[in-house]
């Protein structure tokens, strides 16, 4: 549909008019932010363990953990997939960036980031500290391009998927 034609529509009926816009004018950041929580989903449904939706694999996650630990972030490893589902449930804000060999995802809960690739592997989730580098700020001194992007009915759907997905990796 060209955009003449999603503008007539808005001069019959301005609901119609919303949801045509957020379809056909979707940002590129938001279709990458999209297609990343798409790629996550793929991979956490054939991932039998957490380990296996983590870049780098189980010893790679567990070196991560170690450190989390270390700086008191969380209390055991059991807690580290409860950490993440949380943060999922809590989304603030979504960030895309681009610039380096992979095109990366932020979604900020606030207290937790959690940063994926954008074939769905989860690379990190940390708790954010003054003395740790905000993602944005990292990513824009390095001369990325970072989007902030909106959470929409769409974003909330394929993030529900995901956390569908992520649950299978909590106890009990």
């Amino acid at each position: 549909m060209k955009k003449v034609e999603v503008q007539k529509l808005a001069q019959v009926e301005p609901k119609l008019r919303e949801g045509y816009t957020e379809r056909m004018n979707r940002t590129e950041a938001e279709q990458t932010l999209l297609d990343t929580l798409a790629n996550a989903v793929a991979v956490a449904e054939v991932a039998k363990t957490f380990a296996e939706v983590w870049r780098g694999g189980e010893r790679s996650l567990e070196t991560h953990i170690d450190t989390r630990l270390k700086y008191g972030h969380i209390d055991s490893l059991a807690e580290y997939p409860a950490k993440t589902v949380a943060a999922m449930e809590n989304a603030k804000a979504y960030l895309v960036a681009k610039g380096g060999y992979e095109t990366m995802v932020a979604i900020d809960a606030g207290d937790w980031v959690l940063v994926y690739t954008f074939n769905g592997t989860l690379v990190t989730a940390y708790q954010k500290e003054a003395s740790i580098e905000a993602f944005d700020q990292r990513h824009a001194r390095l001369g990325w391009t970072v989007n902030e992007v909106t959470q929409n009915d769409n974003i909330r759907a394929e993030s529900d998927r995901l956390l569908l997905q992520y649950r299978k990796f909590l106890p009990g």
